[in-house]
């Protein structure tokens, strides 16, 4: 759990925000959403201890930590998706790129084997050996989030305008507000889950397409 209690974030005579109080549960998948200059960055560099507060807290459950990636598009250019995301993990990233450059040595000495033996202890500590399947599992739900934000709203329409010809503006309607409906319904189901939902929503989605357009479509 991360909580924020109070949290005023000022620069100047600018008031960003005062005295926010949020907390994000274990389990969930949470978006932060503002127009430019709104103070998003701020705020989740304020969570993860880069920038501090005018006042209030953060709050971390004892015993978690929080992994941070830069927001730089081209930081990360060289690495796949599955490194970048574990890359979020400083200290265990160092701890790999250690361990691999003392095994790949070709005078492997008796003073590297032990500290070789000291970083395979703490790599097991983080739970190193879960942290590609736990990576893989976190790109998967985004994924879920993305497709369902970008052709929940699009596919009803489109799935109206197949089966209907002569769509009007009502049924056009309709259908819109339906894809919006099924659209947040994917993204809750994707959040909660590790399989991904996609092969129930799209046949779902078609049947509701269908029956939506005929029910407002003119006779």
């Amino acid at each position: 759990m991360i909580q924020a209690s109070n949290v005023t974030l000022q620069f100047g005579k600018r008031i960003l925000y005062e005295n926010v109080n949020i907390q994000f549960d274990k389990g969930n998948c949470y978006g932060i959403i503002g127009a430019n200059g709104a103070g998003k960055s701020q705020f989740l560099k304020i969570l993860s201890g880069e920038l501090q507060p005018n006042s209030g807290e953060v709050i971390v459950t004892p015993g978690e930590r929080i992994s941070v990636l830069k927001q730089d598009h081209f930081l990360y250019d060289e690495f796949d998706v599955l490194t970048t995301v574990i890359m979020g993990n400083k200290r265990l990233y160092e701890v790999m790129q250690e361990k691999d450059a003392l095994y790949a040595k070709p005078d492997f000495s008796d003073e590297d084997g032990i500290r070789a033996a000291e970083l395979e202890g703490e790599f097991a500590e983080m739970d190193g050996w879960d942290a590609e399947s736990s990576a893989q599992s976190m790109l998967n739900q985004l994924v879920t989030v993305l497709i369902a934000c970008v052709t929940g709203p699009m596919f009803f329409p489109v799935i109206a305008g197949m089966f209907w010809k002569r769509m009007n503006t009502k049924a056009a309607a309709a259908s819109i507000i339906s894809g919006i409906v099924v659209g947040i319904i994917w993204v809750l189901v994707g959040m909660h889950n590790t399989w991904h939902p996609v092969y129930i929503i799209l046949p779902v989605s078609i049947v509701v397409g269908v029956i939506t357009c005929l029910a407002t479509s003119p006779k």
